[in-house]
């Protein structure tokens, strides 16, 4: 049987590289179990999941989130989602502002549907901790706490796992990944576990073709799969889900 299951990546500090990690975990999982996954870029205002992949959807979250069906299915959310040459399926933010608003029940409602409907689904939350989000908790199988190496980052990590914790998430969901998104001036990983008093999951190098891949709407799994960064996020995908 296929292996499958729901990952949320998140972090509590803008600009880690959340949304990067997800377009390329999800085509990780693509490729590595020949299996059907969604990438769903929850962020209502400004996703940058397209422009990642290099695709132009014709609709969005914002406007699936509208329809006034009570519950979703896998019809209704179908001509919503944009299908990617790796396989991937997106369903899209909008890159503009928007005054849409994501009940929770609306948004567990989608992601059950994601759920039944694909082998793997992977959200791209932002920040994870915002109301709306705490009702999807329950419906993950794995969390992704994405941090850069610095002390901001790592203070809000620490926040983060406090939340998580309140709200009753098993600690065994959680993995920490450290993003390194400059080339210098990083925290060394033996702080970081210091500070935040667990193990990294596991630490992505950094990649200047990263930088290319985002600017070319390329994904650095399927432009420079050789590279240091896209190795370790086939392992992350293959730490997982075994």
């Amino acid at each position: 049987p296929t292996l499958g299951g729901t990952v949320g990546l998140f972090s509590m500090k803008g600009g880690t590289g959340v949304t990067s990690l997800a377009v390329n975990l999800a085509i990780a999982l693509t490729l590595a179990h020949k299996a059907g996954a969604v990438l769903a870029d929850l962020a209502l205002v400004g996703g940058h999941s397209a422009l990642m992949l290099g695709v132009r959807p014709t609709s969005s979250l914002p406007k699936l989130l509208s329809t006034g069906e009570p519950q979703f299915t896998t019809e209704m959310v179908q001509p919503y989602l944009v299908k990617h040459s790796s396989g991937v399926q997106l369903l899209a933010s909008l890159p503009a502002f928007s005054e849409a608003v994501a009940p929770p029940d609306r948004l567990e409602s989608l992601v059950q549907c994601l759920k039944s409907s694909f082998d793997f689904t992977v959200l791209d939350l932002s920040h994870l901790l915002e109301p709306q989000f705490s009702a999807l908790l329950p419906l993950l199988d794995k969390i992704v706490l994405v941090l850069s190496p610095d002390m901001p980052s790592v203070q809000s990590t620490v926040i983060a796992l406090q939340g998580l914790a309140q709200l009753g998430v098993d600690d065994q969901k959680i993995s920490l990944v450290v993003n390194q998104i400059t080339p210098r001036h990083s925290l060394p990983l033996q702080t970081i576990q210091k500070v935040i008093k667990r193990p990294i999951t596991l630490a992505v190098p950094f990649e200047p073709e990263m930088i290319r891949a985002v600017n070319s709407g390329k994904p650095l799994l399927l432009a420079s799969p050789q590279t240091p960064a896209a190795s370790a996020i086939g392992k992350l995908a293959d730490t997982l889900f075994k």
